[in-house]
This record gives C-alpha cells, structure tokens and sequence, in this order.
C-alpha cells in the first residue's frame, strides 16, 4: 500500500462509486491504514462483504513483509480495501493467488480503460513501461479477506527518489496513471473500472492463462532470494511462469530442473530488465 505525506486532501464522493460487490463505500479523508479499518468491517460479519474502505492520506501504509512503505502526496495515490466475506460464494483463489488475480484485474483495467500495456509482476505488483504503478497486499482472517491496492494516479504520486531505503525502490522506480496516459482519472470513476475487473477476475476459470501471458519477465534469467533482498539466494535460472497455486516457477540453470516456490523475491540480471 501506499503511505502518503500530508497535502490537501481533495474530497472523493463515494457516491459516485458504482460497486459491483454491493457493498458500502466508504471515503475517508485521513486514515492510519485502510487495511486497518477493512479488518474492522470484516470482524462485523458476512455483511462486511463487498465494502471498501477508500483513504485520501495514509499516516501508516505498507506494504508487503511490513517494511515497505511508497511515499506521495495525499489525494495524489487511490487507496482502499476491498473486504471479502460472502460464506456462500465458492473460493477458487487463496491467498496466495489473490493478489495476481487482483494484478491481472487492474492489468486489463489499464489496457482496456486508460490503453497501457501493464505486467503483472510476481508476487503483488503492477508494472507500466517497467516501472511500477502500482502495490497489492492481501491478507486473510477467520471468516474474511482483505484485498489492499495502492494505485499511483497524480503526477506527484511518483517521489523525485526511491522511497527511504527501500531496496525494491531502488530496482523499481514507479510511474503513474497521469505519467503514462497523459492525465489522471478521477478517482472514484478509477475505482469503479478496477471493482468491476477484480470481480470479474476472481470468477474467471482461466485466469492463470492470461496471468502468464502477462506476467512480467517470462522466461528472464533471475536469482531467486528466500526472503527479502539480501537473504539467502535459492535458485538462479529463467522464470517459467506462475503455477495455479499461485508460486512462481524457475528453471535452474545448475541442472535445469524446474522449481516451485510460494513466496520471497526474483531478481532480476540487468540485461532481463525489459520483459
């Protein structure tokens, strides 16, 4: 998610959302984390489901790991959480497929919508033109799920530098919405677009197809860390793409057998950059 610097906070109608889930939308101005309050919805019950929490400024945003934070100005970045807690609905996603559905809904999002060519990024990002655009963090809980994206929108969503020290920054630095399609979407008509893609995407049997087709360094020489940059390196090979359980799958160049793994970080050799 994105944590954002005090600015101006430009009101957004959550009256205007048209959302496909039925839930409540609810706009909050200032806001520690939308994460935060979705939890609080979740824990009310099977009525929780389908709300989303919106925020024009996060006090403490994060991301994936706990760690991360992506700085930016407030009303600058689209910020919510979407609680889902239907008990009747089937799951065909867990938790570790949830954030790539949520990265191929807001992929087809920006090429439908705004005409961008978007890559899904193993595990939870979104990238434009190589450059991230765009965070998702999910999380589950007794009864519920929650699905957190961070979205860069305004041309000052994107810092002049990386955010602090975060090594990730360093290798990725972020574009936005108004960067890339020549001006920025209001947010709630933003909203809307990317509910309507991640329902569709949560229901859609082949989704894993098009995941790979999207994916972001096929078939690109990695190392692959156990954790977070600088822990142990697992593997180095070519990634193969994502498997239905959602873990990535690289192809060891020591032996050429191909590995499965659930979580941590590819990175990627300078000259796989592009891809």
């Amino acid at each position: 998610m994105l944590a954002c610097a005090r600015a101006t906070v430009p009101f957004m109608n959550p009256e205007t959302v048209d959302n496909p889930f039925g839930g409540k939308v609810i706009y909050l101005p200032q806001t520690e984390s939308t994460m935060l309050d979705a939890r609080e919805l979740g824990r009310s019950g099977p009525n929780a489901h389908g709300s989303v929490v919106v925020a024009g400024f996060q006090s403490a945003g994060r991301g994936r790991g706990g760690g991360r934070s992506w700085i930016c100005p407030s009303g600058e970045g689209l910020l919510f959480t979407l609680v889902l807690a239907d008990p009747s609905a089937p799951r065909p996603y867990g938790l570790s497929t949830l954030p790539l559905r949520a990265g191929l809904a807001l992929a087809r999002a920006l090429e439908e919508d705004y005409h961008l060519t978007a890559r899904v990024k193993w595990p939870n990002d979104v990238l434009v033109s190589g450059r991230k655009i765009a965070g998702i963090l999910c999380e589950a809980y007794p009864g519920f799920q929650l699905l957190a994206m961070g979205i860069n929108v305004g041309l000052r969503s994107v810092p002049p530098g990386p955010a602090g020290n975060d090594a990730a920054a360093l290798r990725w630095p972020a574009t936005s919405l108004a960067e890339q399609a020549g001006s920025p979407p209001e947010h709630g008509e933003l909203l809307t677009r990317v509910l309507y893609r991640v329902q569709a995407a949560l229901k859609d049997d082949r989704w894993l197809t098009e995941l790979n087709e999207r994916l972001f360094g096929l078939d690109r020489r990695v190392r692959f860390l156990t954790g977070r940059p600088g822990d142990q390196i697992a593997a180095v090979g070519r990634v193969m793409g994502i498997a239905e359980s959602g873990s990535i799958r690289i192809r060891r160049e020591s032996d050429g057998r191909e590995l499965s793994f659930p979580g941590g970080e590819l990175e990627f050799f300078e000259d796989s950059q592009e891809g």
